[in-house]
């Protein structure tokens, strides 16, 4: 290894958070910091991982890097075009960077290693492995846990749930059982259900027979937990900062008997309860980037990446594809008559009255003041039409009312289906054209744009005969 090679890069003019890392940096592991501006031609110095602040704005070529980790505060809009890497929200938590560093230069005789300078009370051993489980989607992370925590903990089978804060319940998120388990489990204080104690009380139940261990309790056992051949279970709250995120449910014990000397697993816990809120951030601000907060339907970023997705599924398996254009006629004089919250209140009702008509395939966005847009998959011109028409009679015969006044509404739509050749853009412009023929044929009506006709096979000249 030449002099100028380190383990880790670390680009960031963060200052807390190159203090947190180099605090839990090991001994036998080295490192080097820089700031972007030190950064020359956006080369990075010999090094087999990368740690990048995307704070800082700059991304340096980091595709030679074995290992690639990207700290931020608010996700960039080019993140998904970075190179593979994990996804760390800051401020960090020092036992996330001590399982960076144990992936970094593990200790050759120690599965578990203790981060250093870890705030009081909280002193940890996190095993190196935990970093697969930390991903930032929900649906991977989910699948992590149950395909690597069983054999990890030493058990056969494992259920994750999550907990709905509003809803108060918990909800089977995954799980490798081939058992019947309860999809929910409420969190009411008079539900005795197993999960529903352990989860209120806070603490890990290890039990090595667990019928014996809710007796003891006055629990209600599930019965499917009883099926296993010693009642052995591992129940834990995954639980951070004092709040709930979901349990986990592990049984059919195939390792070493455990004990509540096993402190170690409460920081484990811990570790995949910050994992779970990260994911579940994420996925609610990848949501929210592409909902219409007025109506709840789908906006325009959302509606031009699912119309590329199902343009390029057509393409693939030459299945028909239809759009509808719907604007509001009169919007604004809604807005000069009766004031801004009418106007809203009218949106929220067209919005209601497009959902309604629609499969559960299908889908609606609102993409500009008075413009929706519904993407209908596999559906032809006719059928298209047909939604058009059912959208179209729901608006004209209900209309919104507002303190005993009832709000004028119509609407002109535009039909178009996909034809061979065509893009977004033009799929988009012909459901437009449509539309604005509506709209010049008296408005509060449809229109559809013509499909073209097959062009007609070239016949080829009769050959001559010569003799």
């Amino acid at each position: 290894m030449s002099d100028n090679h380190a383990d880790v890069v670390l680009v960031t003019a963060d200052r807390r958070l190159q203090q947190l890392v180099a605090r839990q940096k090991p001994s036998s592991a080295t490192m080097r910091c820089l700031r972007p501006a030190e950064l020359k031609n956006s080369r990075l110095p010999p090094a087999d991982q990368c740690w990048l602040d995307l704070d800082s704005g700059t991304v340096p070529d980091i595709q030679r890097c074995r290992r690639r980790v990207y700290f931020y505060s608010q996700l960039p809009e080019y993140s998904r075009q970075l190179p593979t890497g994990l996804f760390l929200r800051k401020p960090s938590a020092a036992s996330t960077v001590a399982v960076l560093w144990a992936a970094v230069a593990p200790a050759p005789d120690r599965a578990l290693i203790p981060p250093k300078h870890e705030e009081p009370g909280q002193a940890a051993l996190l095993p190196a492995w935990l970093l697969d489980l930390h991903q930032l989607d929900l649906r991977e992370f989910c699948h992590a846990c149950v395909e690597k925590l069983p054999s990890r903990l030493g058990y056969a089978e494992v259920a994750l749930y999550l907990y709905d804060n509003e809803q108060q319940v918990l909800t089977l998120a995954e799980t490798n059982s081939t058992r019947r388990l309860e999809l929910a489990v409420p969190l009411t204080p008079n539900n005795d259900h197993l999960l529903a104690v352990v989860a209120r009380g806070g603490e890990p139940l290890i039990a090595s027979d667990l019928a014996e261990a809710c007796r003891a309790r006055g629990l209600r056992c599930p019965p499917n937990l009883l099926d296993e051949p010693h009642h052995a279970a591992l129940i834990a709250p995954l639980i951070m900062e004092r709040k709930l995120h979901g349990l986990l449910q592990l049984s059919g014990r195939c390792g070493a008997d455990l004990s509540a000397a096993d402190l170690h697993f409460h920081h484990i816990f811990e570790f995949l309860a910050r994992c779970l809120r990260h994911a579940r951030r994420y996925l609610r601000a990848r949501v929210e980037a592409r909902v219409d907060r007025l109506t709840g339907l789908f906006n325009y970023r959302w509606m031009i990446e699912a119309l590329g997705k199902e343009i390029r599924r057509s393409q693939r398996y030459g299945s028909a594809l239809a759009l509808i254009m719907a604007d509001l006629d009169g919007l604004k004089s809604v807005n000069d008559r009766f004031g801004h919250l009418a106007g809203d209140a009218l949106l929220r009702h067209t919005a209601g009255k497009i959902s309604a008509a629609l499969r559960q395939i299908d889908s609606a966005a609102r993409i500009g003041g008075d413009e929706f847009v519904v993407l209908l998959p596999a559906t032809n011109l006719d059928g298209a039409r047909h939604v058009a028409r059912r959208i179209l009679t729901a608006i004209r015969t209900d209309a919104p009312v507002i303190e005993d006044q009832t709000l004028p509404v119509a609407v002109s739509l535009g039909v178009a289906q996909w034809q061979t050749g065509w893009d977004e853009t033009q799929l988009i412009a012909a459901a437009d054209q449509a539309m604005y023929t509506a709209k010049r044929e008296g408005h509060n009506r449809l229109a559809c744009h013509p499909l073209k006709k097959p062009s007609k096979p070239a016949i080829p000249a009769p050959l001559q005969r010569t003799k």
